[in-house]
């Protein structure tokens, strides 16, 4: 059984994957950034997510096209890093 499975058979964990999926997600709703792609351009994870574990996600806007994160539980780090929007696409054309 590869090592990964054996760490979360039992002790579910919060894939890193949905972790920032929910951060982007958040970000474009508080930004209107849902027509733009995004990119996670850093990213660090610090500890482990449990699934009925409570959050907290911080966001700052550091310029119009950048967003730094943090993820929290209580006082601990779960993860943090910046994420980008690159803008309109050329030759795409917004409604």
């Amino acid at each position: 059984m590869p090592h990964e499975l054996q760490r979360t058979i039992g002790n579910p964990v919060v894939p890193g994957v949905v972790i920032l999926s929910e951060i982007v997600q958040a970000t474009e709703a508080w930004l209107h950034w849902a027509r733009d792609p995004v990119s996670v351009t850093s990213v660090k994870f610090m500890r482990l997510l449990r699934p009925s574990e409570p959050f907290t996600l911080l966001l700052e806007r550091l310029s119009e096209s950048t967003v730094s994160f943090a993820v929290l539980r209580d006082e601990d780090h779960i993860a943090a890093g910046t994420l980008h929007r690159a803008g309109p696409m050329s030759g795409q054309s917004h409604p």
